[in-house]
């Protein structure tokens, strides 16, 4: 937990020590699933006469775990799997839309719960999606086996258009098994203690997924059922689909490649985000790491060898040779992987195997990875940027495009780039501000000292150049404002009133260059106007600058003016104590010299002498008395407004 913000810090390649509970309602029956941090998964399932008790019994479990164990609400369920349809759809419905070759059969095909009307579908609907006869029902049934062929009651339809698709040789579709099935295991880490070298060591370890059956056996479970698959069915699937590739790449690496760089892509982050899922991921892993030292393949799964971390993982793939001569390919894989595991993969083996090549390429083969949401890919990229031919041709509107990257490793090497390939006369002043304006920081100085260059100080420039004030980077902050001002002081159309902006910034140093440069200004060169606009900052250190300079417009001020600022100023938690001090002695003073405008101030001074301390009362009492001496219509209004206020002969004499 970040201790100044509350917000909570996951650390890469630790894994996040929680409590999960998950409970879902079933029909008739209430599944949960609970994990401690750290300890042994359990889960169970209990059915009920009605699904009124089921419901009743669900809400309860709900409210004991939020009201006595503090658990919050994060989302759908991730280790019960999906739940069981509710009705089986329409076959009619589906059967129309599967002989229209309509998009919309998917939707009914996910949501059927008929085995035997899924498992008929398998052959025709192979039959027409192979070699694109049906180029609709070929995107359909892609996108049915990327939801992930882990749907109640679909065993049969899945293992059926495995096996065809294994049989007649299809590349592409098994491609999309490779990454489904890489998503059917499902294990999770656990944290238990072992004694060694005289104390307890904790240690972490994965475990099977209690939620899921472990396998149907006459022997050991002859009773058990499941419309979903087992443990062992995942794990042998998982297998099966690399055993597919692993021939290809051994006689044929390039077809196996090619394969392959179809199925990279289909990885997706959620798919990966965390240790477990990663080391789940039988295929990816070994086609990206099988001879890495850091694994090691058990037949339980994968798992982290001893003393090491997931971390260390370096390019090792099962048929080097497929990913050699591809160049042009991997960078295409790098822009399009949706998968940070790929995308890291892929930019350390291209710096391995590529590096010759690396040097030199177009910009045209730069600018879709400069252009990537991606910091992996981003930064890759960026390194090769030095070398590239074809900066001199990318337009300047390209070059702000990548100045907007927020990537601190990046963005000083487009700097360079950028100041090396692009002269200051192609960019206009309005551009080097918006520059000026990054978040950045060598990105904004750049543009405040190329601005700086340019501008001539025209009245038409200042307006552009006063968004300086506002750069989110200090120091290009208060550096531009002083250059604002010294541009506004060699002007000869300068006005007074066009300080107000850098009054109203919201960064206290740029009013603070705002003060210094006012003080240091002629007193009656200043200008009222300008004070009074001042008189309704909501800034305590604008406040107390009026205050302090109150002779410059005092005079010209009404009582409205002058009783605002008075308000604010004495009902201010933050002001100062010398800010109120003074404030109290020009309410006074001014009541002492318009006495008819006592009514008006007596009230508010009545409500400052209560509010201050004993040090800050004086002067202003002091002021006060005297004056009530000299004006006995003040005295009396004292009198009325004041009355615990007495002045005794003595002083009055």
């Amino acid at each position: 937990m970040n201790p100044f913000t509350g917000a909570r810090i996951l650390i890469a390649a630790v894994p996040e020590r929680k409590d999960v509970f998950e409970v879902e309602l079933r029909g008739q029956t209430v599944v949960w699933f609970s994990q401690k941090r750290g300890g042994r998964p359990r889960t169970s399932e209990s059915s009920y006469g009605s699904r009124q008790q089921a419901q009743t019994i669900y809400q309860q479990i709900i409210a004991r775990q939020a009201t006595a164990k503090g658990l919050k609400e994060v989302g759908p369920s991730q280790h019960l799997g999906p739940a069981v349809p509710e009705g089986s759809g329409s076959t009619l419905l589906l059967d129309e839309l599967f002989a229209a070759g309509d998009p919309r059969v998917v939707d009914e095909v996910l949501g059927c719960t008929s085995q035997k009307k899924l498992g008929a579908l398998a052959k025709p609907w192979f039959e027409a999606a192979f070699e694109d006869v049906r180029p609709e029902m070929r995107r359909a049934l892609l996108r049915y086996v990327d939801d992930g062929c882990d749907r109640h009651f679909h065993r049969q339809l899945v293992k059926r258009l495995f096996k065809l698709a294994e049989q007649r040789g299809d590349d592409e579709l098994m491609a999309h098994f490779l990454v489904a099935f890489d998503r059917l295991s499902r294990r999770i880490i656990v944290e238990g203690k072992i004694w060694s070298r005289g104390s307890y060591v904790t240690r972490s370890e994965l475990a099977s997924n209690p939620a899921l059956l472990a396998k149907i056996s006459s022997k050991t479970s002859p009773k058990a059922k499941t419309d979903r698959f087992t443990r062992a069915t995942r794990h042998y699937l998982a297998r099966r689909v690399f055993r597919y590739f692993r021939t290809i790449g051994r006689s044929d690496p390039a077809r196996y490649g090619k394969a392959m760089r179809l199925a990279m892509p289909l990885y997706r982050d959620e798919h990966l985000d965390s240790s477990a899922r990663l080391l789940d991921a039988w295929s990816l892993v070994h086609v990206l790491f099988a001879w890495s030292d850091v694994i090691v393949r058990d037949p339980r799964g994968i798992r982290v060898a001893e003393g090491r971390a997931v971390s260390e993982l370096s390019p090792a793939p099962y048929w080097p040779a497929a990913w050699r001569g591809v160049r042009d390919e991997l960078f295409e894989q790098l822009g399009q992987a949706r998968s940070r595991t790929v995308r890291v993969w892929t930019a350390r083996w291209l710096e391995k195997e590529y590096a010759g090549e690396l040097q030199g390429l177009p910009i045209a083969m730069l600018r879709p990875l400069l252009a990537s949401p991606h910091d992996e890919v981003v930064a890759f990229a960026a390194k090769l940027l030095a070398s590239a031919r074809g900066l001199d041709t990318v337009s300047v509107d390209e070059w702000l495009g990548l100045l907007r990257i927020e990537n601190f490793d990046v963005v000083p090497m487009l700097v360079d780039a950028f100041e090396k390939h692009v002269s200051p006369k192609r960019v206009s002043l309005e551009q080097c501000i918006e520059l000026a304006l990054s978040r950045m920081a060598s990105v904004a100085e750049l543009g405040l000292r190329w601005a700086r260059q340019k501008a001539t100080g025209n009245a038409s420039e200042i307006a552009t150049i006063g968004r300086v004030a506002q750069a989110t980077v200090a120091s290009v902050r208060t550096e531009g404002a002083a250059w604002l001002l010294a541009l506004l002081d060699a002007s000869a159309h300068f006005r007074p009133e066009q300080l107000r902006d850098l009054f109203d910034s919201r960064f206290a140093d740029v009013r603070t260059v705002a003060a210094e440069y006012l003080e240091k200004k002629p007193k009656d060169a200043s200008g009222v106007p300008l004070w009074f606009s001042l008189l309704e900052s909501p800034y305590d250190d604008v406040r107390a600058l009026v205050v302090k300079n109150a002779a410059t417009w005092q005079q010209e001020a009404g009582p409205d003016e002058l009783a605002h600022l008075a308000s604010t100023v004495i009902l201010a938690v933050h002001t100062g104590a010398n800010t109120k001090q003074s404030m109290l002695r020009r309410i006074a003073d001014r009541a002492a010299e318009k006495p008819a405008e006592a009514d008006r101030w007596l009230p508010v001074l009545s409500f400052a002498l209560r509010s201050v301390r004993v040090p800050e009362r004086v002067g202003a009492l002091a002021a006060l008395t005297r004056a009530a001496v000299a004006h006995d219509e003040l005295r009396s209004a004292i009198e009325r407004h004041l009355p615990e206020l007495s002045i005794g002969a003595q002083v009055a004499r």
